[in-house]
């Protein structure tokens, strides 16, 4: 006779870390919950990692329930939405969403310097350099045997002079830090890259924390129709719109359409 999977038990977890992981809810249903994630919070465990949104997620389960899975990743120190799915088939399916391209993800970056020409597609390929923390990605040659196709959309919606602007950005591909280096690759890095743009990143008199954030993702929803969700900026972003003049207007509520 085969033996029976193991039991799936909640761990137990610091009601702080409860409290905290159910604030980042910002869309649920039967099938998914969408998190707008903190910058500085990494997503999975590492070297060094001690707390991070895969070991909280026992948080946003009932006892009878499937613990949520994470569908898909983004950086450390990128804040906004972060889509986890409710059981292990529905993690399934939007995994392959991701993967057929079927997914619209919109961040939005404030960068040092305005891009030129101001709205476009960046298609640089990318590689992998190391291994573990210290690794980075860097422009590639096409004819490097590890270059990996890499296309981004982005488009300037606001500047402040030469010295800033505030970007839309689609990534076509999902490269590691495919946006930043890109960015980087434009002559214009994140504001407070703390990987990529050197010295550049960090001009005096701004919060430095990396100014990239995972603004909206639109989803083909398991049960039928697709599903939009959009994330407020964090509080280092907001600080530094008012201050360079950026206006984002209200956050959109969660919309489902269709279905």
């Amino acid at each position: 006779m085969a033996a029976k999977p193991a039991r799936d038990v909640p761990r137990p977890l610091d009601e702080r870390l409860v409290r905290e992981i159910r604030g980042m809810v910002i869309y649920q249903d039967a099938q998914v919950i969408v998190l707008n994630k903190p910058a500085g919070l990494p997503v999975q465990g590492g070297p060094g990692i001690t707390k991070h949104v895969d070991m909280m997620l026992d948080g946003l389960r009932e006892v009878d329930d499937p613990r949520p899975r994470l569908v898909h990743r983004i950086d450390r120190d990128t804040s906004g939405l972060l889509l986890l799915a409710r059981t292990p088939g529905v993690a399934a399916r939007l995994a392959a969403s991701f993967r057929g391209r079927d997914v619209h993800k919109v961040y939005w970056a404030v960068v040092v310097g305005r891009p030129d020409p101001q709205s476009g597609e960046i298609d640089q390929p990318l590689a992998r350099l190391g291994v573990g923390p210290g690794a980075i990605t860097v422009a590639a040659d096409r004819t490097d045997k590890d270059a990996q196709s890499a296309r981004s959309a982005y488009q300037v919606l606001d500047s402040a002079g030469r010295r800033f602007s505030w970007l839309e950005l689609s990534p076509l591909t999902g490269r590691t830090h495919q946006l930043r280096v890109h960015c980087e690759s434009l002559g214009t890095p994140i504001l407070g890259d703390p990987k990529y743009g050197g010295e550049t990143a960090h001009p005096s008199g701004f919060t430095d924390q990396l100014h990239l954030h995972a603004r909206m993702l639109e989803i083909p929803h398991p049960a039928g129709g697709r599903l939009t969700v959009t994330a407020e900026l964090p509080a280092h972003m907001r600080g530094t719109f008012r201050d360079l003049g950026f206006t984002a207007g209200s956050t959109p509520a969660p919309v489902r359409r269709g279905g």
